[in-house]
């Protein structure tokens, strides 16, 4: 998953919103909804919007990035930093469901890579388990009981080889 730095940026005013986002479709039909129905939460870019219509506001991708915290919010803080008119009400990135540390992405990608190979196992368990003719329902029943442990797994396959 990346997070989506984006501006909007009114052309009349040369004024932007620097915005960061997980789902970009979800985000810009939001603000542009909110927008065309009046009832966008950033007062003064709603006025400007009234003013001076839809064709005169521009949305642009600035920069992907990995969800962590401190790099997302630094990088917002910085587009709202590089613009002498901003929308923004706070001048720094404020995203708080992004992965908060790289030591927690480490964290995530281990478990996912431990998730991936007791996959694999079970799949050269499933393959053994047919080609010494046992049904389904016992090994399914195999797997369940021992779903949780990898280790356990490894030393199955190696009797069952």
């Amino acid at each position: 998953m990346q997070i989506a730095i984006y501006k909007i940026l009114c052309l009349v005013n040369n004024k932007v919103y620097i915005g960061q986002t997980e789902n970009l479709s979800s985000r810009i039909n939001s603000h542009f909804s909110n927008l065309k129905y009046n009832r966008h939460t950033n007062k003064e870019m709603q006025n400007d919007y009234n003013k001076y219509g839809a064709d005169n506001f521009v949305f642009n991708v600035l920069e992907y990035c990995e969800p962590i915290s401190e790099v997302v919010n630094a990088k917002e803080t910085f587009y709202i930093n590089q613009h002498d008119l901003v929308y923004n009400k706070k001048k720094k990135g404020d995203y708080r469901r992004a992965i908060d540390t790289v030591f927690q992405k480490k964290q995530i990608e281990e478990q996912e890579a431990l998730a991936q190979q007791r996959f694999r196992l079970v799949c050269e368990i499933a393959s053994c388990f047919e080609k010494s003719g046992l049904n389904n329902q016992s090994l399914s029943l195999i797997l369940e009981t021992i779903k949780d442990s990898p280790e356990f797994l490894k030393k199955l396959l190696s009797v069952i080889k």
